[in-house]
């Protein structure tokens, strides 16, 4: 049996190529949007429509076939009719295009039995041709840091697109993906470095794209929108790859019902699986499961600003005793450590807030937030050898948010912020946004990523366990052949110098 190409040429190809073909290209649906959004995202490279009953497509000149493309192509977008998709794939093979990207439906989330030939016939091509295939039925790919929208997406002006980050967005669910996803990315000021949309997987699937991203330096963490694992074998390898870069998996992983289960079959043909067996899988791996959208992206936004702490114990700061109570809740709900100030930490909190507010853990430290005293107070809890993160609750001026900024800038403790103001502030919340402190709005989902900070370190700390019991069991092995084969030589040394004696004499 003939060995699958190596997914990663093609991926590079999708996700940076200097070459793009859009065969269906059209002025209207979805053959529009994926040249609208390439041109509006100012891809920089070739871009070839296909179609043979169009001379241009908004002012950029058609061919009529792949084949009638004068220079190499990189990557083929296809939004042709189903039927018209393995010829495609052919084309692109005689070509020497490196990868497909099927926005095309009509496979095996039709449920029928021509759907799901159709879909096992696209994947043997694929493998067989070696032009590796993104879909079908997705919606497409994109680098966002260099502006390649391959997607078919609602197209948005360049300056209204999410903004480049360090966070690689893999979902199998297209409009998930370039929907809410991205609403709640734009929404939130988190910035995006790729996002793919996988569809049915007919060749690529989602563990292909997480295992070709988390070698990129620029990918820190991932946020996966997951309605089932088809190679639960291979994503538990990659998952262990991703643990041992140190790059987060943050999943919200559909079908803990049979209502979620039996969407994601209709949606993707995607086969959930038994939700208890992968969620010990996840809990295993260090894989953080979260409940929705912008949990999600909050908590895959986190893991791409900090890293985990060297403890699990927390120290909580607020500017209001309600705030105080309502983190302190969650944390404790969640099985958090908030412990005690040590007597130093609790002295200088005692003689900035002279009997106001609450000189503890959680602190309130009253109007203080405003004041130069801020910073004193910030890098004081910090410092407290009881404590191994910070999280702030308050809002503020650009002065506030310049004092937490600049703390956690100086400090080996994670920090984290919860704002507490109005989402339309326009410049103490985008401050925030942009810099290397992670943001939460609600206090549930504050204490959801300390929770995840936390419960990461512990997996990255097992697998660390794990692999030096693996290696020292491995350098044992070795030894212990080594000895082996050092016996047999000496035996049979003797028994060749004996041979020799006997001859000799």
């Amino acid at each position: 049996m003939p060995s699958v190409p190596d997914p990663k040429p093609a991926i590079a190809a999708m996700l940076r190529p200097k070459s793009i073909a859009v065969v269906g290209a059209t002025d209207r649906l979805y053959g529009a949007r994926i040249l609208t959004n390439l041109i509006r995202g100012r891809f920089k490279g070739k871009l070839y429509p296909v179609n043979p009953k169009r001379d241009e497509v908004f002012g950029v000149p058609c061919f009529p076939s792949i084949r009638a493309v004068p220079g190499p192509i990189d990557s083929a977008a296809i939004l042709i009719p189903a039927a018209g998709v393995l010829g495609a794939i052919q084309e692109c093979a005689e070509k020497g295009v490196k990868a497909a990207v099927v926005i095309s439906a009509g496979f095996a989330e039709l449920g029928t039995a021509q759907g799901q030939a159709l879909q096992r016939d696209l994947q043997r091509l694929a493998r067989e041709t070696g032009v590796r295939v993104c879909g079908g039925n997705c919606l497409g790919v994109a680098n966002v840091a260099e502006g390649i929208w391959t997607s078919a997406n609602p197209p948005v002006e360049a300056e209204a697109m999410v903004r480049p980050g360090a966070v690689a967005l893999v979902s199998q669910s297209g409009a998930t993906a370039y929907g809410p996803l991205m609403a709640v990315a734009k929404d939130r000021g988190i910035g995006l470095r790729y996002v793919v949309s996988t569809g049915n997987e007919a060749d690529l699937d989602l563990t292909d794209f997480v295992e070709f991203l988390v070698e990129d330096p620029e990918v820190k963490a991932f946020a996966l929108m997951i309605e089932g694992l088809r190679d639960g074998a291979k994503f538990v390898r990659v998952a262990r790859l991703a643990l041992n870069h140190g790059k987060p998996l943050v999943a919200l992983k559909l079908g803990r019902s049979a209502v979620g289960a039996g969407a994601a079959w209709s949606h993707t043909g995607a086969l959930t699986g038994s939700d208890v067996v992968q969620a010990a899988m996840f809990r295993q791996l260090g894989v953080v499961r979260v409940d929705d959208y912008d949990e999600l992206l909050e908590i895959a936004a986190m893991f791409a600003k900090t890293g985990a702490p060297e403890g699990d114990r927390v120290g909580l700061v607020s500017h209001g005793g309600g705030i105080c109570g309502a983190i302190g809740d969650k944390c404790g709900e969640l099985g958090l450590a908030v412990p005690a100030l040590d007597e130093r930490t609790l002295s200088t909190l005692q003689t900035i807030l002279e009997g106001r507010g609450a000189a503890a853990n959680p602190a309130d430290i009253t109007y203080h937030g405003q004041r130069e005293t801020f910073p004193i107070i910030l890098r004081a809890m910090l410092a407290d050898p009881n404590i191994d993160l910070l999280g702030v609750a308050t809002a503020g001026t650009e002065k506030t948010a310049r004092a937490v900024i600049d703390t956690a800038a100086t400090s080996r403790k994670p920090v984290l912020f919860m704002w507490t103001e109005s989402l339309r502030d326009q410049v103490a919340l985008p401050m925030l946004q942009q810099s290397a402190v992670p943001v939460f709005y609600l206090p549930g989902r504050f204490a959801t990523g300390i929770r995840s900070l936390v419960q990461y370190r512990h997996a990255c700390q097992r697998y660390r366990e794990e692999a030096s019991r693996e290696a020292t069991l491995t350098l044992r092995t070795q030894q212990h052949w080594t000895t082996v084969a050092d016996e047999v030589r000496s035996l049979l040394q003797s028994a060749a110098s004996r041979t020799i004696v006997e001859k000799l004499s």
